[in-house]
């Protein structure tokens, strides 16, 4: 899993977001996600990300790498057992 420069993970695929989400102890049914277009960004978050946080703390927080498609990452999200997810 790619990881920010202070250690905060950055999951590029299903597996490693609930790996994340684990690791911040954050369980899916609390969390929301923020889906957003950054197709216009530099990889690895070119597509669409995911800022994930915990629905009624807001923290802990992390994003994910880019998904290549839109309609995937929120099935994947939803999948995971986040049930709030906004779109942007």
């Amino acid at each position: 899993m790619k990881r920010t420069a202070f250690g905060e993970p950055r999951p590029a695929t299903f597996d490693e977001i609930a790996q994340a989400l684990d690791e911040v102890d954050l369980l899916a049914a609390d969390a929301q996600a923020l889906v957003q277009d950054s197709r216009e960004e530099e990889d690895p978050f070119t597509g669409w990300t995911a800022e994930i946080s915990h629905a009624d703390l807001g923290e802990p927080t992390f994003g994910t790498c880019g998904f290549a498609d839109r309609d995937k990452l929120v099935s994947g999200l939803k999948a995971l057992g986040i049930g709030l997810i906004e779109e942007f």
